[in-house]
Parts: structure tokens; C-alpha cells; sequence
């Protein structure tokens, strides 16, 4: 039996989108051929580690004392890598980046013996980077492209990702392009979507940062004429450090349309998905790598209106005027003028729903999603013959 041991940052019951998608992915690429481990930080401060087994993946949580500039803080971190090495044998060591814990690996003689697979996530520096990630960027890169010259394969989420990553440059030959995904079933929504009801309904999931652009949307609402903003409705979920600004610049523009949810529970989000009609990704840079709430809305038959960041993988996943709408980033006149052809035509969006619904089961289900990886394994070993 062939032995993948997957490294990452955390896993569930810690909350993240690399976290929930590799909890999809790791019992799908179980089986008969495959044993699945990985070795992950505890996401509480202790001391000291442990391990357990989810769906039948066994889960090492190495001790962790916090974090410090994004990074887990794991000084023993080498030890549980070996120890893992030991007790699962794999023959593919799977690096899910960034991840600076993934360093050590390379002190690792046994990891060494084992084929790499970095999965690209994200690049460490956006287009607004922290000044401390600024600063230390270029000790951090040796070590990145360390891994990523050791590695033998590497996965990115979508093509314009992978085209406009600085880090990838040198090693575009070793990529394989395997879009993140999302199981087909999902939980019943307790909503029904009401057909008199004439507003128009955005949904709008994210977390509360900069780069999500919810000030670009907000603007493009207060710059529609009133008759058109009394037929659209909009509520937005998430967290982040920008919720109390972003409710004071919505009572400065003067806007009752928008609803601020805060966090809510996973059934109400997706009673959320059932009440809209489309859901709005108004990012304005490319951190916004891949937009997985595009998936969460299209397997509900739910087209999304996003922007044309460059490199974000976006407006690859949303087939424009097909499966929703791409517009022009930091353009509140572009959301505006958008928003205003929708509400002349409401039909649209269940039209384009109904084909984002298609092209999800066709391209980004987490078993086709499973399938892909699963070959890029045998890639791998087919090589080494």
C-alpha cells in the first residue's frame, strides 16, 4: 500500500479555507492503493502533541505556543516530522505552502528520500504586504525555493494564479493545474426562495479585510439611483478587523440596503445561499487566489459577480456572462452599472445559476477534484519505474 503524508497548518475543528478544503480532500484519496496521514500544528497552545484518526486519516497535531507574524510556532516541529516518517513510511511527502513549519523538511534525511508535492496556495507577498512580511520575505524565499526545487510536482488552484506568481516562475514545467472543490451534496436550506418577491438579492461571504473590496461594492450601491437601490437587498458574512469600519462608511453613505451578519453557523449560511440570488466577490488583488465561495454559491445554483483582479483565479473559476458576471476591480461604476441590468432582467440569474450548477459538477467536485490528485500520484511513481 502506497503511503501519502500530507503537511499542513492546521486541520478541523480549526476554521480556515486550506484547512476545510484538505479535510474534504484527504478521506477521498483514501483506499485500498492509499494510506492518508498528516502531520498539522494544534490550532490551542500546549506543549505538547498528539494524534487521532478523522474518517479514517490519520491527523498528527504537533505542539504548537502560538503563532508570530502568521507563522505557527513550533520548535519541535522537526522531531514530529521524523516521528511521523517513521510510523507512516510515505512515499509521497504532500506540502500544502505557505506553511514556514514545511522548512524543516528539508533538515529531514528520511523526508528526503520521499517524493514532494507542494501545494500552492498562495503567494506569501500580496500586492499590499504587512511591512514585516515585506522585511522578511527574502530570508524566506531561500527557503522557499528550496522546497520548491526539491519538489518533483506542483499543484496550483487555477492557470492565471499560477502565471502571474513570481515564486512559480522557475518551475512552471513542474506544474499541474487542479482547481480546489467542494463536495456536490450539501445540507437542506430551510429557505425557499420566494418567486414575487422582485428585489434583487447579493450575498456576500468573506471575511472583513482590505483586499475583499467591500468598500468598492458599498460605494457602487450608494452612486445607484434610488428607485434601483430600494429593489436590491444585500447581506454580507464574515468577520475580520474591519467590521466596525465598514459598518460607520455604509450610515456615511447613507445606505439602509446592506445587511452586516457578522459570523453566522454554517446552516444559516447556507440559508443565505438559498435567499440570494447571486453572490458579489468584489476583491480588489490577487490574495484573493482563488474565491472557494464562488463553488459554495455555484452548487447551489447561484451565479457570482466578481472582479478582473489579475492573477486571481476568479474570474478563471467564473465564466463571464456565462456562469456570472467579471467586471473591471476598484470600479464602483462597473458593480454599478452591472447591478442595474440585472434588476431590469431578474431572470438571469437563475439562467446563469443553473450553469454555474453544471460547470461545478463538471469541474470543481472534490471527488473529480480527489481524482486528479490521485493521478498526479501515480505521475509520480509511473516516473520512478
Amino acid at each position: 500500500m502506497k503511503s501519502i503524508l500530507h503537511i499542513g497548518k492546521f486541520y478541523p475543528p480549526f476554521y480556515g479555507g486550506i484547512e476545510n478544503y484538505m479535510s474534504e480532500l484527504l478521506p477521498l484519496t483514501k483506499g485500498s492503493e492509499y494510506r492518508v496521514s498528516a502531520l498539522v500544528h494544534q490550532h490551542k497552545i500546549t506543549p505538547y502533541s498528539d494524534n487521532e484518526t478523522i474518517e479514517g486519516v490519520k491527523i498528527y497535531r504537533a505542539a504548537c505556543f502560538g503563532s508570530l507574524m502568521f507563522a505557527p510556532i513550533s520548535p519541535w516541529f522537526l522531531r514530529d516530522v521524523n516521528h511521523c516518517l517513521k510510523l507512516e513510511q510515505p512515499n509521497v511527502i504532500h506540502i500544502h505552502m505557505p506553511n514556514t513549519s514545511a522548512f524543516w523538511l528539508l533538515l529531514s534525511a528520511e523526508a528526503r528520500k520521499c517524493s514532494w508535492v507542494v501545494h500552492w496556495h498562495s503567494d506569501v507577498v500580496g500586492d499590499k504586504p504587512k511591512w514585516f512580511i515585506k522585511m522578511l520575505y527574502p530570508m524566506y524565499r531561500i527557503f522557499e525555493k528550496a522546497v520548491l526545487k526539491r519538489a518533483e510536482r506542483i499543484i496550483c488552484t487555477s492557470p492565471s494564479y499560477c502565471d502571474s506568481s513570481k515564486p512559480l516562475a522557475n518551475f512552471r514545467a513542474k506544474v499541474t493545474i487542479i482547481p480546489l472543490g467542494l463536495p456536490r451534496s450539501n445540507s437542506k436550506t430551510s429557505l425557499i426562495r420566494a418567486s414575487e418577491e422582485q428585489k434583487l438579492r447579493i450575498l456576500v461571504v468573506g471575511r472583513l479585510s482590505y483586499y475583499k473590496g467591500h468598500r468598492v461594492l458599498f460605494d457602487a450601491i450608494a452612486s445607484l439611483p434610488e428607485p434601483v437601490q430600494r429593489c436590491i437587498e444585500v447581506k454580507v458574512v464574515g468577520r475580520g478587523e474591519l467590521f466596525q469600519e465598514l459598518n460607520h462608511h455604509l450610515n456615511r453613505l447613507g445606505i439602509n440596503c446592506v445587511q452586516m451578519l457578522g459570523g453566522v453557523s454554517e446552516q444559516q449560511l447556507n440559508d443565505c445561499y438559498a435567499w440570494c440570488d447571486l453572490l458579489c466577490l468584489p476583491s480588489i488583488e490577487r490574495t484573493e487566489a482563488f474565491g472557494l465561495v464562488i463553488l459554495e454559491a455555484a452548487r447551489q445554483a447561484k451565479p457570482a459577480l466578481v472582479t478582473d483582479v489579475q492573477g486571481s483565479g476568479m474570474g478563471w473559476v467564473v465564466q463571464n456572462d456565462k456562469t456570472g458576471w467579471v467586471v473591471p476591480s476598484k470600479s464602483p461604476s462597473a458593480i454599478a452599472e452591472k447591478l442595474i441590468k440585472l434588476c431590469e432582467q431578474p431572470k438571469v440569474c437563475s439562467d446563469y445559476g443553473q450553469a454555474a450548477l453544471k460547470r461545478f459538477e463538471s469541474n470543481f467536485s472534490i471527488e473529480s477534484v480527489a481524482q486528479q490528485t490521485l493521478d498526479l500520484y501515480e505521475s509520480i511513481f509511473a516516473d520512478k519505474k
